[in-house]
């Protein structure tokens, strides 16, 4: 049996960042998920035959997200932006 220093639950950003940042201290770290790819909920789903886009679909289109966005990106060698796109709020009734 291996005993480990770390286990992480989740793939998806938080688990991905913490499990990037651990592995620079020890490589003695396991990633659990649950499904067959990594990323969370921070992947395209589809629905009705419409994939969309799901995860950070609401995400501030300021200066400092968008840094804070490419931050993640450096330090997981992920691509996480795939579009930044102005969307109008929808209202149901």
């Amino acid at each position: 049996m291996h005993i480990y220093d770390y286990i992480i639950i989740g793939s998806g950003l938080t688990g991905l960042t913490i499990a990037q940042r651990i592995s620079l201290e020890t490589k003695n770290v396991l990633l659990l998920e649950s499904l067959d790819e990594i990323g969370g909920s921070n992947k395209p789903a589809t629905l009705a035959d419409q994939t969309i886009n799901n995860g950070l679909r609401f995400f501030p289109g300021t200066d400092y997200s968008i840094a804070a966005l490419k931050h993640f990106e450096d330090q997981l060698g992920l691509s996480i932006i795939a579009s930044v796109e102005e969307n109008n709020p929808e209202y149901y009734e």
